[in-house]
């Protein structure tokens, strides 16, 4: 779910404690360029400093601060404090927080809110006076405020200053005794501060695409098993094959292949030309290396069984029963033989997942344990910095064995603020839409209508029953519960149309789709009625239940919704758990609680990403542990039917032996809402919902 806002990052012990400042990692550049760069330019006129000054430049926020030389400087990788400026002493010292808000709010409101989220980690806190002042840079609010720390009286001047709905508060802190004494010094440092041209990395932004994005869980092509992830591990890696914008397989790093023995051999011809971005030529032996690492148990690899399964020997190696994968063989430096347990019209699509792409040896056993924040890939783009908390930031591999991508630099903002406001300040090119948002902008009335863009996903959500543990070890109970949600409610009154709502679990557009299935209905006297007949014989003999979620501290309307259909139409009262966004696919098999809300986005066109992955008893996503022996039985008939037409006819057959089964309940089918600047041509969002930045190219504004 997206934050409604972001809060203060102020800890208890920050005024005590000096944070060291963390490298980024780069990769240097390689091979002709399509493009030219331009010189960088300087985005602000920087005037001369006054003896005895330093000057602080933050080009990623866009502001500067000026300092006595003796003092020090202490930065901490995507942190909070932004910046820390300290005497030699220890005291005085200045601190810089940075806040985003909804919505353009007065400052004194801005400054009110700081302080309250001030006073909840420090002693005693007491506003001494505030008002109204300025700025070189523009208006801005000054705090007067008194507290204790550790037993001792302090004294602290903030002053916060708004830039669109982006705050900077700037706190000067020193013992009570001394403020007298220093207060001189530190006014001069927060009368120092200016807003300069937020230009990240020094990057010219007229080379720059910017974005707004997360932090990857990790950029480990083997583990990455997350959206976030994937957005960036799909720029940075490439396999045998890969997708194109309209989900066909088309080759990558492989240049054609041939596919003998009756559909279970596959020999790939790999590009002679293609190089890793360090300009080491990949080879067969590469690949080789990169699937069985995958395949490797001491990898931990939670995808490898689902995309690298049907080749011989993957089970073996997972298992710790073999050493190699037999299934993988070097048939010279430019040639791979794959060969899998049958014949599956889907096996090249599986290559073209993540976990299949090649990775460097060298990188990954001299790079440690994260290996990945200094990726030698074979992508399109290669890693220039990461700045945890921050900011991402990619630059064109021109030496890419496919076009090069058009723009020079991509950039993703983190935690930078709410994407709609940054998009309407300018500060971002490109914006996803909550679903709040999508609707408002939907109306042709609305001043960004012409700059919307929606783009179809192959994606489902739904509601999983952990059928392990009571009461959903019985059907009744799991029918119970989807007859009493309404489900056209969630979609036409909660999400507004901004979903289609789902009948079953194949996404319109999936081969296999049967327009003309029909869910469970809404029937709340049906759903009383089956929770009695069940073994708990009402909502009385339910045990305590626990819905979780992906969230912090704020529940999402679908969420509330459903659970309050459950308390309305069935009297059972659920708890919902949430559990970090950033990681909540990993945390999930930790804590699945009773029921779970899962959100699954095809990987290729084929139902067998969908019915397979997700409810097979083996699958590695099926996260409620449902079992069903004729469904298995379907699903693993349907894997090596050469015949179409009986193919989607079995699976078909498996999604309605699901739905009566209530494996899970379907909630909808979603859309991407985003927004595009007019001068971004190319740049779309494909129905995994990844973004296609290698065809995006920028106009002059």
């Amino acid at each position: 779910m997206r934050l409604r806002s972001l809060v203060w990052f102020v800890a208890l012990g920050l005024l005590a404690a000096c944070q060291s400042s963390l490298t980024t990692p780069t990769v240097p550049g390689s091979g002709p360029s399509p493009t030219p760069y331009t010189a960088i330019p300087t985005a602000t006129p920087t005037p001369p400093l006054p003896p005895g000054t330093a000057r602080y430049v933050n080009d990623t926020h866009g502001f500067s601060l000026e300092y006595p030389v003796s003092w020090s400087r202490r930065e901490a990788e995507g942190g909070s404090p932004v910046v820390t400026l300290v005497a030699p002493a220890g005291m005085p010292r200045v601190l810089v927080f940075l806040k985003f808000e909804i919505e353009d709010v007065p400052l004194a409101q801005r400054a009110q809110e700081a302080v309250a989220a001030l006073g909840n980690t420090l002693s005693d806190l007491q506003v001494l006076e505030e008002g109204d002042t300025k700025l070189e840079s523009g208006a801005a609010y000054r705090v007067e405020i008194a507290y204790r720390q550790e037993g001792q009286a302090m004294r602290a001047r903030l002053l916060l200053l708004g830039r669109g709905t982006g705050s900077f508060l700037m706190m000067g802190v020193t013992a009570a005794t001394d403020f007298p004494g220093q207060e001189e010094a530190i006014s001069g440092v927060l009368r120092s501060f200016a807003l300069r041209t937020p230009q990240p990395l020094g990057l010219p932004r007229e080379q720059s695409l910017v974005l707004v994005g997360d932090d990857p869980v990790t950029l480990d092509p083997a583990l990455s098993r997350d959206l976030r992830s994937h957005q960036y591990v799909v720029q940075l890696f490439g396999g045998l094959v890969r997708l194109d914008d309209e989900m066909r397989v088309q080759p990558d790093l492989a240049e054609r292949w041939e596919v003998t023995g009756g559909g279970t051999v596959y020999t790939f011809f790999l590009r002679r030309g293609a190089t890793f971005h360090d300009g080491k030529q990949v080879t067969a032996q590469d690949f080789k290396y990169a699937l069985e690492r995958a395949a490797d148990p001491a990898t931990g690899s939670e995808t490898a069984l689902t995309y690298l399964g049907d080749i011989l020997g993957v089970r073996e190696k997972l298992g710790g029963r073999s050493k190699e994968v037999k299934g993988v063989e070097v048939v010279d430096e430019h040639t791979l033989r794959i060969t899998i347990d049958a014949p599956k019209a889907y096996f090249l699509a599986k290559l073209t997942y993540p976990t299949a792409a090649v990775v460097d040896r060298a990188n990954v056993e001299m790079g440690g344990a994260q290996w990945w924040r200094n990726p030698n890939g074979t992508g399109p783009f290669r890693l220039k910095a990461w700045v945890r908390g921050e900011l991402l930031a990619l630059q064109r591999n021109d030496g890419y064995h496919l076009d090069p991508p058009r723009i020079p630099f991509v950039v993703f903002r983190i935690l930078a603020g709410v994407p709609l406001r940054m998009y309407e300040d300018g500060a971002i090119d490109a914006a996803p839409l909550s679903d709040s948002e999508a609707r408002r902008i939907l109306d042709p009335r609305d001043p960004l209508h012409a700059e919307l863009r929606v783009s179809s996903e192959m994606s489902i959500s739904y509601v999983g029953f952990n059928v392990r543990q009571p009461p959903f070890d019985d059907a009744r109970v799991r029918r119970a519960f989807a007859l009493a949600l309404d489900r056209d409610r969630l979609v036409k009154v909660v999400q507004q149309g901004t979903a289609i709502k789902a009948e079953g679990f194949l996404p319109p557009g999936m081969p296999g789709y049967d327009p003309g299935l029909r869910g469970t209905p809404f029937d709340q006297e049906q759903a009383r009625q089956l929770l009695a007949e069940s073994k708990y014989g009402s909502a009385k003999g339910l045990p305590a239940l626990v819905f979780t979620s992906a969230g912090t501290d704020t529940l999402h309307p679908t969420l509330a919704a459903i659970a309050d259909m459950w308390r309305r139409n069935l009297g059972v009262e659920v708890e919902v758990r949430l559990l970090d966004p950033r990681s909540y696919f990993y945390g999930l098999k930790q804590e699945p609680g009773n029921l779970f809300d899962y959100g699954w986005v095809a990987d290729y066109p084929d139902p067998e990403n969908v019915l397979d992955v997700l409810f097979h008893s083996t699958a590695e996503n099926n996260e409620g542990g449902y079992a069903s022996k004729e469904a298995d039985r379907l699903l693993e008939q349907a894997r090596t039917e050469g015949d179409v037409g009986r193919r989607l006819a079995m699976y078909r057959q498996a999604e309605r032996l699901l739905l009566e089964d209530v494996a899970a309940i379907p909630l909808a089918h979603h859309e991407s809402f985003w927004l595009a600047k007019p001068y971004l041509r190319g740049f779309r969002v494909n129905p995994q919902g990844l973004y296609t930045l290698s065809s995006a190219s920028l106009l002059p504004r």
